[in-house]
């Protein structure tokens, strides 16, 4: 029974992440330090545990504007680029604040930036982006404890109810936008959620240590019968 209790604490070791302090990925304050460039976003580079990315999104009536090909003439917008390193993925995004009454939007592609956005013509765009979720700061998320953009192992609602359709992205680089919808200016702090894989060496250590374990039982069961 030691032996199986000290498998199973090793086990867990190995497969469950391990969180390290958070790190802040903060925009200049009194700036507006992130992009608003789709094709040329901030660059992040995430660590292993919680990455807290803090900025302000939105404008007051008459201050900018989004024109035809995307690009955000204002402070609508932020685009930033996510590098999530190997050996880890990117587990969870908590929408940790989004302050008063705004209506937030969040979209993400996989790569360094965004496509150009397609013209469909009669006023029709196409945004490529691989998934968005909409949100409202002030009935979702705001003054409630953190809720999910998405959280790994599970498949959220559709982006209409607050969800990306994902359940983590994998070691890589991926675009964000975050964006308000509504003519205001609104604070947020999204905490993006990086674990660490274990390594299949590790992993078979493990399964090497149970076989040996589960012999070692049989023969002592075996010469005590005898």
């Amino acid at each position: 029974m030691a032996t199986f209790r000290t498998f199973l604490v090793l086990f867990s070791a190995l497969c469950l992440a391990r969180i390290s302090m958070a790190v802040d990925l903060s925009e200049v304050p009194g700036t507006d330090s992130f992009s608003s460039d789709f094709q040329n976003p901030t660059v992040l580079a995430l660590e292993l545990g919680s990455n807290l990315v803090t900025g302000e999104v939105g404008q007051e009536p008459g201050s900018g504007t989004i024109l035809g090909d995307g690009t955000d003439a204002g402070t609508d917008g932020d685009y930033f680029t996510i590098i999530v390193p190997a050996g880890h993925r990117l587990d969870q995004v908590f929408v940790n604040r989004y302050n008063d009454f705004g209506r937030g939007f969040a979209a993400y592609a996989v790569g360094e930036q965004f496509a150009p956005v397609q013209d469909l013509g009669g006023g029709n765009f196409f945004y490529p982006f691989a998934d968005a979720a909409l949100f409202s700061g002030a009935t979702d998320f705001e003054p409630s404890p953190p809720e999910p953009l998405f959280i790994g192992g599970s498949v959220p609602v559709d982006p209409g109810d607050g969800g990306l359709n994902v359940d983590f992205l994998a070691a890589g680089s991926y675009s964000f936008l975050i964006q308000e919808n509504q003519n205001q200016a609104v604070d947020y702090v999204f905490d993006f959620v990086v674990t660490e894989i274990p390594e299949p060496t590790a992993i078979m250590s493990v399964c090497i240590l149970l076989l040996t374990s589960a012999s070692l039982r049989r023969r002592s069961a075996f010469v005590a019968n005898d």
